[in-house]
């Protein structure tokens, strides 16, 4: 906001005291500048609220958004989470990922989007002894996956399943 602009808003018997190098001139001509960064983040809000636009440390709060907190983001020198550009591709996906969730398809569709790695098999295990078990095929290339895939299937698999994570190929 201008100082002209708070004068504005001023009652007009301050109005009509305030001049140049008056204190009250100073006054508002300090409160200008101090709403000068909130005006100028204001301007671009919206950005904010664009996962592909937000800051990276803007994140993990839209991740919570749509029920992806528990999501964890690797830091700039590694870390167990996965890359910042892959969570900005989860939150975008979060409403088709949110509508088949419960489902192999849902589940193996937010694996590849956390990890970014396509080639991750999800099967169902057909079997007599292990009724409602999955398969996590995991190529060996992204083996330093594994607990990042462990997190996800923890958060996302229905109750009842059980699985087992492979490393394959």
């Amino acid at each position: 906001m201008q100082t002209r602009e708070i004068a504005r808003l001023l009652p007009e018997v301050f109005r009509a005291t305030m001049g140049d190098g008056s204190p009250l001139d100073g006054a508002v001509g300090a409160m200008a500048e101090l709403l000068d960064p909130v005006d100028r983040r204001l301007d671009h809000l919206e950005r904010y609220f664009d996962p592909f636009r937000t800051p990276t440390p803007m994140l993990p709060y839209l991740a919570h958004w749509v029920d992806l907190g528990w999501v964890p983001i690797a830091e700039a020198g590694g870390g167990d989470g996965g890359a910042a550009e892959h969570l900005r591709v989860l939150i975008a996906k979060a409403p088709d990922l949110a509508k088949r969730r419960g489902t192999l398809d849902g589940l193996t569709a937010m694996i590849r989007a956390v990890t970014g790695v396509a080639d991750i098999g999800v099967r169902e295990v057909d079997s007599v002894n292990r009724p409602f078990h999955l398969r996590i095929e995991l190529p060996v290339a992204h083996r330093d996956l594994t607990q990042l895939v462990d997190t996800v299937v923890r958060a996302e698999r229905p109750a009842h399943l059980t699985y087992d994570i492979v490393t394959v190929g």
